[in-house]
């Protein structure tokens, strides 16, 4: 899934991400329904329930921050002083089944959801189910639904039902799944939201490439640089999000080292962490066209965009 962890204000207590997806696409398939699994990478103590909350199509849910989401949305558990809700601690290897369903009427009558709590540990008890829930629809057609994890992306990966089945097998032959992360050219260790420049493959979070252009504008700076190769002038066209989807490779399922960035796939700004990937990204050089029409579909099952470009994401 599409995690993006949210700006924080100094009187933030607790992290909070997003899946960027929007929910109501997701259970517009034949099967009507769709899963999420939220695995629980490091032990961590939830502070408040996750919640579900519809925004307009109009605006990207990146450019919100955790103090919106404290004042907007619907609580899916009752909160940790009622008795049903999953366990507050987390161990390493935990998970929470969620599943969606369209609503009595179709996906315009709201969303139908459940969730399974899944804990081991010395104090392991079986899996907890909630009753279903139903979460009414807004009167404007013009929403996406989105949910929120009240963790710092970092300590949770967010799965879809096929990716949880490639970590699963993962797991059993004891092989590391990489973490889907890019580092931001400006200040490195950024956590939120970031952009990709299409014509050097240079990446920057968007907070950070938001105050660059405060910076140029305040200097009457006319022309914008990408600011790690600083080679070509950056117009709106030359951006696309990133897309940093959690789990396996979707590809072949390879564990890549440090050294390999992957590519990004247009327009969907996917990020795929791939070994082969990168290979065939450099053997395609010269014909790039060719690779795209061999990839014809992103290969995230949360995606399945078609695919117009393939561009290798540089990192330094």
């Amino acid at each position: 899934m599409d995690v993006v962890t949210l700006p924080t204000s100094l009187n933030s207590q607790a992290d909070v991400c997003v899946i960027a997806d929007d929910l109501l696409r997701m259970v517009d398939g034949k099967s009507k329904q769709g899963t999420i699994y939220c695995v629980f990478t490091e032990d961590v103590v939830l502070q408040q329930p996750f919640k579900l909350f519809y925004y307009t199509k109009l605006k990207s849910v990146t450019q919100l921050n955790n103090d919106f989401i404290k004042n907007h949305g619907f609580p899916m558990w009752s909160d940790y002083h009622s008795a049903s809700h999953p366990r507050m601690a987390r161990r390493n290897g935990d998970y929470i089944k969620f599943n969606f369903f369209q609503g009595p009427n179709g996906r315009n009558d709201g969303i139908i959801y459940t969730w399974t709590d899944f804990h081991g540990g010395e104090h392991a008890r079986l899996p907890t189910q909630s009753e279903f829930q139903l979460l009414r629809a807004p009167n404007r057609d013009n929403k996406n639904l989105y949910m929120t994890i009240t963790a710092e992306s970092t300590t949770v990966m967010l799965l879809s039902e096929k990716s949880f089945g490639s970590y699963l097998l993962m797991k059993e032959n004891q092989r590391k799944i990489e973490k889907n992360h890019v580092t931001c050219m400006i200040v490195q260790d950024c956590s939120v939201a970031m952009t990709m420049f299409k014509k050097c493959g240079h990446a920057v979070c968007e907070m950070c490439w938001a105050r660059n252009l405060i910076e140029k504008e305040k200097s009457n700076v006319t022309e914008i640089k990408c600011p790690s190769c600083q080679s070509f002038d950056v117009g709106r066209d030359q951006i696309i999000r990133l897309k940093l989807r959690q789990g396996p490779c979707p590809i072949d399922m390879c564990t890549p080292d440090a050294s390999t960035y992957g590519a990004v796939l247009v327009p969907c700004g996917c990020r795929i962490h791939c070994k082969h990937l990168a290979d065939a990204c450099t053997k395609y050089k010269n014909n790039p066209d060719d690779l795209a029409r061999k990839l014809k579909s992103c290969p995230y099952d949360a995606c399945k965009k078609m695919v117009e470009e393939v561009i290798p994401l540089k990192q330094g």
